[in-house]
């Protein structure tokens, strides 16, 4: 592997990481992390070639929003991962109102 692609995998770690802690009681969270990594990875660092970091950082946003926005997932029933969140945010708005 180049030094180069050892970068990028780092840039693509960092940027579909996010800030929320594992709960303890849900020990497959990290494996769904680790799955959507190298989906991602897959999806862009190994099938294209990027001349700039701008062009793979453009790249990986709009992959991820087209995969928030279309990929229906089964873990979540069916529902796309925006879907998902809109559903979550109108029970908690009907629940606290």
């Amino acid at each position: 592997m180049k030094d180069s692609e050892d970068g990028i995998s780092i840039c693509i770690l960092h940027i579909s990481s996010t800030a929320q802690a594992d709960d303890p009681n849900h020990p497959w969270t990290n494996g769904q992390v680790e799955k959507m990594n190298r989906t991602l990875k897959e999806a862009t660092v190994q099938r294209y070639h990027y001349g700039t970091h701008a062009q793979l950082k453009a790249h990986v946003h709009a992959f991820l929003m087209a995969y928030n926005f279309a990929k229906r997932l089964k873990t979540l029933r069916g529902l796309t991962p925006y879907e998902h969140i809109a559903k979550s945010r109108r029970r908690s708005q009907i629940g606290s109102g």
